[in-house]
């Protein structure tokens, strides 16, 4: 991670910065998409179903179904990522730069998860507690895989 600073250095940290913006924007619409096309609607069914229908399936969206949705938009943002950024350089402000526009992506993203329903109940908490989840785990992986490929 010790790069020496040239103005090359200096304007492509810049330009990482810029398209790791653009490519958050571009995460957030994916994900947006998704959630409101196919995952909100899977919650309105789900929230019809008896007690016992609903115990059931909460084990099986949380750890089969989510998982692999999970997999499937870590594999596609890593690998987009990866085709764009491998390119930069990795320094500290590339790294904290990274790191910070992840975290403050990701606690947006939830505020704004939080904020869609409009009444409250066990079951809608822990919905919105696994895409919670989600969200933070496609945000960071993104930035992590991508600096343990730089690393190595």
């Amino acid at each position: 991670m010790s790069t020496p600073v040239t103005a090359k250095t200096v304007f492509f940290s810049v330009v990482y910065v810029i398209l790791l913006i653009l490519f958050f924007l571009i995460l957030d619409v994916a994900i947006g998409w998704f959630f409101y096309n196919i995952v909100f609607r899977m919650l309105d069914w789900f929230n019809g179903l008896s007690f016992f229908w609903k115990f059931m399936l909460i084990l099986i969206e949380a750890g089969i179904v989510l998982g692999l949705v999970s997999a499937l938009f870590n594999f596609i943002a890593v690998t987009v990522s990866h085709m764009i950024f491998r390119y930069f350089p990795l320094n500290w402000f590339t790294l904290i730069a990274g790191l910070a526009l992840a975290l403050i992506n990701t606690i947006l993203n939830v505020i704004g998860l939080w904020k869609i329903p409009e009444h409250y109940n066990f079951w809608i908490v822990l919905e919105l507690l696994i895409l919670s989840f989600f969200l933070w785990s496609v945000n960071f992986l993104v930035v992590e895989k991508e600096i343990k490929s730089k690393v190595e």
